[in-house]
């Protein structure tokens, strides 16, 4: 799915919604009781999006994700349905090594639980983080797109002094991803235990360990399934400072990992990794100090998806150690996993007041494909916000990124500029318009291409807005200069993308979205990169809760 129409749907989930969900009597119960239904509908048309490949063109999807809650005093049963049907799908020719378009009707998530006070407990699927994500880090990504859960049980307990937490699951991804194709079960064992000790009323300190088994049942026949850890064990621990000196705050986390890789069906290879994570902040009046300092030495931990015969989609990685990224997001950063170094920054707030001034500079040293092949990466940003007229807010951000090879090799400068600004027209009209645009020079070969997102929208409260989405990308053109459609490669490439939206919102209860046009794909970075294919077409959501 688009990166844009991923991005609206997390901003749109973030609103404040009304309380959903109604109130039922239980003929054997007498307690509290509610049910919650949240009905989500999507039609898409996808025409020809001008990427280069001919087999996600010219087809219809319905996706359809129902989610039914029934919570009893302290206790809650959820489930969520999916169901994807596909009209007309592209057939794909043998040896084009592409998944095909499969329908599915299922049940995709269970989650039974109780939670008291100072107890909880969770049967079903569950997401699970251990640390800041180094040690464990299985969730939610985006709304329709990557969403992994692990199916098995979770106990929670907290304790005056004392918090645990024990867990034990397979890992259950969501089946259908963002290319529209299907993806099968993993099944990998994930088991972690986590505690923390408060010491006093200053300190905190954290042991917590990790256990993961990799394709246990062997059902992996994917081309790539060598690439996958038998086994791993991490053991790791924490300390943190909530409240360091009444000013600021700390927090530190060194992770040890042991994994076998197979070699051949006699011989495993036996890996030991080492991560470490530094995190501060300090408050003086006006100002706001913070360091971050990671150090990652062969960090990762991830699956494929079985392909079972070519039928469901095997390149999808996921990954279960998602570390600090410690730049701004949405870079296209693809190595988080195996480098050191750290960021500095400095806020002010004049009076504590409407202004806010930032600035950061962070500097890492990445390994490179090779034994003895690294690069430096530096990356200096700096933005203001203001706001205005009670609920207006501007914003800027300009950074400059660099990745310089110590041999000779690719290296690449990015200036990238971000940008907001919420305006309110007087009553019950506002203005919102924000987006980037990055100007990219790569080295070894060398070229230049531009990539950018812009999106402008007119919003009358309580639900209606509608907007348009403006995306450039030159990339693939290895140039500057945009044409709508590029055609110097010998197949017609799509650099400009416009596309119209149109939101409804019924007191929260009904939904409805449209869009159509094109918006532009690209690279989403989260842990691992996935390719977007970008879309073009009309797309049809609706909402309903209750």
């Amino acid at each position: 799915m688009p990166r844009v129409f991923i991005v609206t749907l997390v901003a749109s989930s973030l609103v404040p919604w009304q309380t959903t969900g109604f109130e039922i009597t239980l003929p054997w119960m007498d307690h509290p009781s509610s049910f919650e239904i949240t009905e989500t509908l999507s039609i898409d048309y996808h025409d020809d999006n001008l990427n280069g490949n001919a087999y996600d063109d010219r087809y219809g999807d319905i996706r359809n994700r129902l989610n039914l809650k029934l919570t009893v005093d302290d206790c809650s049963v959820s489930t969520r349905l999916d169901t994807v049907t596909f009209i007309r799908p592209p057939a794909i020719p043998a040896g084009e090594n592409q998944a095909p378009y499969l329908d599915r009707y299922a049940p995709e998530k269970i989650t039974a639980a109780y939670q008291g006070k100072t107890f909880k407990a969770t049967l079903g699927d569950f997401y699970a983080s251990i640390g800041r994500g180094l040690a464990l880090q299985v969730r939610k990504i985006d709304e329709l797109g990557l969403d992994t859960t692990l199916t098995g049980a979770k106990l929670e307990l907290e304790f005056d002094r004392v918090e645990l937490t024990a867990l034990s699951g397979f890992s259950n991804p969501t089946n259908f991803e963002i290319y529209e194709k299907t993806v099968a079960d993993t099944w990998d064992w994930l088991s972690a235990g986590r505690a923390v000790f408060r010491l006093g009323d200053r300190y905190q300190l954290g042991a917590h360990g990790v256990a993961a088994v990799i394709d246990p049942f062997g059902v992996n026949d994917s081309d790539e399934a060598s690439r996958l850890f038998e086994h791993a064990f991490i053991g790791g621990a924490s300390f943190e400072i909530p409240d360091l000196w009444q000013a600021g705050n700390l927090y530190l986390e060194f992770n040890w990992m042991g994994s076998t890789i197979p070699i051949t069906e006699q011989k495993d290879h036996l890996r030991q990794s080492l991560a470490a994570y530094l995190s501060t902040n300090l408050f003086a009046g006006d100002w706001t100090f913070s360091a971050e300092f990671k150090a990652l030495d062969e960090w990762e931990l991830f699956t494929l998806p079985p392909s079972k015969g070519g039928r469901y989609r095997s390149d999808l990685r996921i990954d279960y150690l998602v570390p600090p990224l410690l730049e701004p997001e949405d870079l296209e950063i693809s190595n988080n996993h195996d480098l050191s170094g750290g960021r500095l920054g400095v806020s002010l707030r004049p009076g504590g007041k409407d202004t806010l001034l930032k600035l950061s500079a962070a500097l890492f040293y990445a390994k490179d494909l090779g034994e003895d092949l690294h690069r430096w990466i530096y990356n200096v940003w700096g933005g203001l916000e203001q706001r205005f007229l009670d609920s207006g807010k501007a914003r800027l951000e300009v950074g400059w990124r660099e990745e310089r090879p110590d041999y000779h090799g690719p290296a690449k400068k990015m200036l990238y500029v971000n940008a907001g600004l919420l305006v309110p027209l007087g009553g019950r009209f506002s203005l919102d318009g924000h987006g980037f645009i990055w100007w990219v020079t790569e080295d070894t070969p060398t070229r230049e291409y531009l990539k950018g997102e812009w999106t402008l929208t007119v919003n009358r409260a309580p639900g209606l807005a509608a907007g348009f989405i403006l995306g450039l990308d030159s990339e693939r053109a290895g140039k500057v200069s945009l044409d709508i459609i590029d055609d110097s490669s010998g197949r017609p490439i799509r650099q400009v993308f416009l596309a119209g939206t149109l939101q409804v919102n019924f007191k929260s209860r009904v939904v409805l979205r449209l869009l159509a046009g094109q918006l532009r794909g690209g690279l989403k970075c989260v842990g691992s990169c996935q390719l977007i294919p970008p879309f073009a077409g009309v797309r049809l959501e609706t909402v309903l809760r209750f």
